[in-house]
């Protein structure tokens, strides 16, 4: 998640720029679950493909 560009958009309607390790501490923190919920999905796209879904 880019968190410092979001924050320059938000700085014109009067919103606060985050600095740039806030920023990217915020979008580890987004970022990493994120992550992981595609990846599971990926993976059940996977399993889907190979016929080994178990529903």
């Amino acid at each position: 998640m880019n968190v410092f560009f979001l924050s320059l958009i938000f700085s014109w309607v009067g919103g606060p720029v985050v600095s740039t390790g806030l920023s990217i501490l915020l979008g580890a923190l987004i970022g990493a679950p994120a992550t992981w919920y595609f990846a599971r999905h990926i993976r059940h796209l996977m399993d889907v493909a190979d016929g080994t879904d178990a529903l």
